[in-house]
């Protein structure tokens, strides 16, 4: 919460104070101070150092592996106004962040045998990081007022009231981090997602005025819940709570926390699927950051990389793959097809691997974290096909649950998995900032020329054929096409050649991997000359970061331009009545 005491906090001073569109507040501060810490008995709130959003203290005394020590702190929390995922507005509360969480304690084994290292992984709280904490129980007794709903992490225990107010307790097993949120305008519907091993709770917490969305975000919720089972296992917790947030309060909205997630919601038509997106991006934080404890600050793809991709997924279960985000005015954009625009602009500048708060930049981060993350497993998907590659994932969950897994883990896992070696692909993907790109360099068509030159004339002389004076009509064609690999990431190609009869033909290329040169050609003769060519034809490679360049045609067609052109103008449209301009 010190993230939000004065304009000189890390998170203030890279923010500029400013957070997903949102200002902070004049005298909407917000600060925590720990008044007492009290470690196995022995007072050390004297020597208890902070810095900014970070704490530290030494033990009077070393706690040997698989021993215990008691921890008691008395702390106060004063809440900012809504501002970046937390805080109050009017009568609405979102209590995130609110108490001092325990960093994680942390040993790896090294590569090749070497001993394991440990460390506490903990860091100032930066514009581009989120939170990262360790599993445990969690019993909680909020005290409010009488009439006010509440939601919160876990299932409640007990209500007791109290003349005009009431405590209510909650319970939560097995999670990292407890939330809870309060107003009296929540208006509470429920409903269920049923599953093999029963039945799960949904809560959900909308605004008034807001009836008629309310079961596009439920419905999101089973849907994403059923895609979520069928990839990894069932969702172990009794209840969901899904919950709304006022107008003037978005910038609490979108934000993940174990058992409850706050969504965002707009007046756009059904077609525009943002309040389905959003829902299943932030429900599946349940399992990537909830049930694999992801790092969101030193690793962040492994948690908002694979939630945006399971947001693909779940969208692409209910409204199609190329309708996922909207299917607008007859014109469609995939969540695929969003985060390929969004790549694009930030492509080769930092890797996967890079820690939040180091990225070049805030679209650096928001491009590379989510939208490469996705891209990279898409692809991976379509190399694989979809059942090898949802074992090898599977076998990923079923491992790291409860863990905190870095990047190699994640890759020694999946390859497990798999049953091969993919440190070619997830090298670049990864580690490096290599692009991947693949373009029609050349597509030529010409009639093969009759015999010019010396000729023997069968008398022992050699006489000169001239070239014929018109073009021979029945001579064969030869067309040639191009390929060249624009980046240096190198990965294997389908090319589609489409001839003037209507034939095609399919040709594969592995890119170089054989260490031929970065462009490959291939000759046809042919009665009819080719039409047109097309690198990857089915999408099977999304990473690719220029699509645009993919296909050619022999002569110049108008047509989809003036298509392309009405379709941006579409798209632009979309956004401008989305964020009410």
């Amino acid at each position: 919460m010190n993230a939000f005491k004065n304009n000189e906090s890390t998170f203030m001073k890279e923010s500029k104070g400013v957070h997903r569109g949102n200002k902070q507040e004049k005298a909407g501060w917000g600060a925590i101070d720990v008044t007492k810490l009290v470690i196995g008995g022995v007072d050390v709130t004297k020597d208890f150092k902070v810095d900014d959003t970070l704490g530290t203290v030494k033990l009077p005394a070393p706690v040997a592996a698989g021993g215990e020590v008691d921890v008691d702190v008395e702390f106060t929390t004063k809440m900012p106004k809504v501002f970046a995922r937390t805080g109050y507005k009017d009568d609405f509360i979102e209590v995130g962040q609110w108490f001092p969480k325990i960093g994680v304690w942390d040993c790896a084994a090294g590569p090749h045998g070497h001993p394991a290292t440990c460390r506490w992984r903990a860091h100032q709280h930066h514009l581009n990081s989120e939170f990262f904490a360790d599993y445990g129980v969690y019993d909680v007794d909020v005290d409010l007022p009488k009439d006010w709903v509440i939601g919160a992490t876990g299932v409640q225990t007990s209500e007791k009231v109290n003349g005009a107010r009431k405590t209510v307790a909650y319970h939560a097993e097995d999670v990292h981090d407890f939330v809870w949120t309060v107003s009296p305008q929540f208006k509470v519907t429920e409903d269920k997602f049923t599953d093999a091993m029963g039945s799960v709770r949904i809560v959900m917490l909308s605004q008034p005025g807001r009836d008629a969305n309310v079961p596009r975000h439920i419905r999101a919720t089973q849907e994403g819940l059923a895609e979520l089972e069928r990839r990894f296992g069932p969702y172990p917790y009794s209840q969901i709570t899904v919950v709304d947030v006022p107008d003037d309060a978005e910038g609490a909205g979108g934000m993940e926390y174990p058992t409850l997630f706050f969504t965002l919601d707009l007046p756009v038509p059904p077609a525009v699927h943002f309040p389905e997106a959003v829902t299943i991006h932030e429900l599946s934080h349940q399992y990537f950051y909830g049930l694999v404890g992801s790092d969101e600050v030193e690793v962040a793809w492994l948690d908002e990389g694979f939630t945006e991709t399971m947001t693909d997924w779940g969208t692409t279960r209910m409204f199609g793959r190329e309708g996922g985000d909207w299917d607008y005015l007859g014109h469609h954009l995939s969540v695929t097809g969003q985060e390929q625009i969004s790549y694009a602009m930030a492509a080769g500048i930092d890797s996967l691997e890079t820690r939040a708060f180091d990225y070049e930049s805030n679209r650096g981060y928001g491009a590379t974290t989510y939208a490469k993350t996705d891209l990279a497993l898409r692809t991976m998907e379509s190399y694989l096909g979809a059942e090898k590659f949802e074992a090898a994932m599977r076998h990923y969950y079923e491992k790291a649950r409860f863990t905190h897994p870095r990047g190699e883990d994640f890759v020694r896992l999946f390859d497990e998995g798999a049953g091969e070696d993919l440190t070619w692909f997830w090298q670049p993907a990864l580690w490096g900032t290599q692009t991947l790109d693949y373009e029609i360099l050349d597509i030529t068509k010409r009639r093969k020329p009759g015999p010019v030159g010396l000729f023997d004339d069968g008398k022992g002389k050699r006489v000169e054929k001239e070239a014929p004076k018109k073009e021979d009509k029945d001579a064969p064609w030869i067309s040639e096409v191009v390929l060249h690999r624009k980046g240096d990431f190198v990965f294997p190609v389908e090319l589609k050649v489409v001839f003037e009869d209507g034939s095609e033909k399919r040709e594969k290329w592995d890119g170089g991997k054989s260490g031929e040169p970065a462009w490959k050609r291939f000759v046809y003769e042919t009665k009819k000359p080719v039409a047109w060519a097309e690198i990857d034809p089915d999408g099977k490679v999304p990473l690719d970061v220029a699509r645009f360049n993919n296909g050619r045609r022999v002569e110049a067609e108008t047509a989809p331009r003036r298509q392309i052109v009405g379709w941006f103008q579409n798209v632009l449209s979309i956004l401008l009545s989305t964020v009410g301009f």
